[in-house]
């Protein structure tokens, strides 16, 4: 597969970007939807032209939408079929893209547990993470060590990532 570039991913959306501000559009919430859809579609091009793909997104629903609660770009994963639950900041609204540019998820849920933020540690931290241990931002969502630092003694079931996954789209979703 064919990797596509960057550049060509994100030109039409800067250009979209300045078209607006040029007609004097206001942003509101519709727009600021738009713009994490394209985040969201641009994610999941890169994840599919990506060798190291590890979604498949024929067993997997995806949405994104925009936060106003905490002004950032949702972009959700959860499997239809099997056990795999992802919620990511794809603005890095929340963690700082210099510090740990890999890191955008708030949520992943599997059989082998959870990683799920502590939202008041990140954002106490502005969220510059990479210096921070795991422990004092990340849990298993139910107030345990995260599935990175301990794997739980019994494998999640996917009631217990759903649970999971609907109490952050709550709290993302709150007004």
């Amino acid at each position: 597969m064919r990797q596509i570039g960057k550049r060509r991913l994100v030109k039409p959306l800067l250009l979209t970007l300045l078209l607006m501000l040029l007609a004097g559009v206001a942003w509101g919430d519709d727009d600021h939807g738009a713009l994490c859809r394209a985040l969201s579609d641009r994610h999941v091009a890169i994840t599919k032209a990506s060798k190291w793909q590890l979604v498949d997104y024929t067993i997997t629903e995806v949405d994104s939408f925009y936060s106003a609660v905490y002004d950032v770009c949702i972009h959700t994963e959860r499997s239809i079929i099997g056990n795999d639950f992802k919620i990511a900041d794809l603005s890095f609204s929340l963690f700082s893209r210099d510090d740990v540019p890999q890191q955008k998820y708030l949520l992943t849920c599997d059989r082998n547990g959870a990683n799920s933020v502590i939202l008041k540690a990140v954002i106490a931290h502005r969220g510059r993470m990479a210096h921070v241990p795991y422990k004092d931002w990340l849990d298993d969502g139910f107030g345990g060590p995260p599935a990175t630092l301990k794997a739980p003694d019994v494998p999640y079931t996917k009631a217990q990532c759903e649970l999971l996954f609907a109490k952050w789209i709550a709290l993302l979703k709150a007004s």
